[in-house]
């Protein structure tokens, strides 16, 4: 053990955060308040009042407090996990427009959401710019693999995922900026 310590303690360095926090770069978080259209408030209020119709694709029981949180969260982030009405989310449409931007000012981006529904609707939405995506559907030699292009590729520009697969333990610092949709 003490070779091997020797050995490391000649070529590594070890500093602590305090040591290096004025050397990093500022982090900036911007919370955006994003409005929903008259399409997607009147699906949201629905859900709301309970209008078992509006949400065709579940059986939503008002006396279950958390399903009807999580169905409110869906609602927000990606109405077509719990209808087969074409309502697009207004979070969805706002990320793609600040992902669009930045994409056309030649920075990366990493987007995070709770539902892989929305994965998948952003990645459609922004198909033109090839996204690479992370959820539970990929095996983890497949998230590697995309994790090594999105940090090494300079034509990888978007990686979407969501927050269970993607949100620990894997590093985007390729990217400058990140989206959040929403947290877990």
């Amino acid at each position: 053990m003490a070779t091997l310590r020797e050995e490391l303690t000649s070529c590594s360095i070890r500093r602590t955060l305090d040591q290096v926090r004025d050397d990093m770069p500022l982090k900036n978080i911007n919370y955006e308040i994003v409005e929903m259209s008259d399409q997607h408030r009147k699906f949201y209020d629905a859900i709301v009042e309970g209008v078992k119709e509006e949400a065709d694709k579940i059986k939503l029981n008002t006396s279950n407090l958390l399903a009807l949180t999580t169905r409110l969260r869906q609602a927000t982030a990606c109405p077509s996990v719990i209808t087969s009405q074409p309502v697009l989310s207004s979070k969805v449409e706002r990320a793609v427009e600040i992902a669009e931007d930045l994409l056309e000012q030649g920075e990366k981006v990493v987007i995070l959401t709770m539902f892989k529904e929305t994965v998948y609707q952003l990645a459609k939405m922004l198909e033109q710019y090839r996204p690479l995506v992370g959820t539970g559907d990929f095996t983890e030699q497949q998230i590697k693999e995309r994790i090594e292009s999105f940090q090494n590729d300079p034509n990888s520009k978007v990686f979407i995922g969501s927050h269970a697969k993607m949100g620990t333990g894997f590093t985007l610092n390729a990217a400058s900026y990140m989206i959040c949709l929403d947290t877990p």
